[in-house]
């Protein structure tokens, strides 16, 4: 008979950590969106619509979380210090990662709509797919 005594402990914190394609704990899936969900409801509503000095109106932009391979975390740093140098920004702030992976969806997202099966995410989610069987 096993009692929870004789299970190796679990590294939770390395499972969360992880992407989480790769959790198979139906408690720790559900603690994750649990987390989520507190999270949002904690973050301070925005205005909307809210104005700039020229009078343009600003748009208005919606908080995303994703998992990211560790290789695609480290690449991101560099290519957003790489394109502040490459673009000679003067703010810090006009070359963020949020504006890289939102302008690098758009390129994914449009190439998807006119090519279909044959775009870029396609064939990589393909590749993937057949990775795992």
């Amino acid at each position: 008979m096993t009692t929870d005594n004789d299970k190796p402990d679990k590294d939770v914190l390395q499972d969360v950590l992880l992407d989480v394609e790769q959790v198979d704990d139906p408690e720790l899936l559900e603690l994750m969106a649990f987390i989520d969900e507190m999270r949002d409801s904690f973050q301070p509503p925005r205005k909307e619509g809210t104005k700039r000095k020229q009078g343009k109106r600003r748009e208005t932009k919606k908080r995303s979380s994703s998992y990211l391979t560790p290789q695609n975390f480290e690449s991101l740093d560099r290519v957003k210090r790489e394109c502040q140098r490459l673009l000679k920004a003067k703010k810090s702030g006009q070359v963020s990662k949020s504006r890289i992976t939102d302008i690098s969806l758009e390129i994914i997202l449009k190439d998807f709509q006119q090519h279909r099966e044959k775009s870029i995410l396609a064939r990589k989610l393909k590749e993937y797919l057949d990775g795992q069987g």
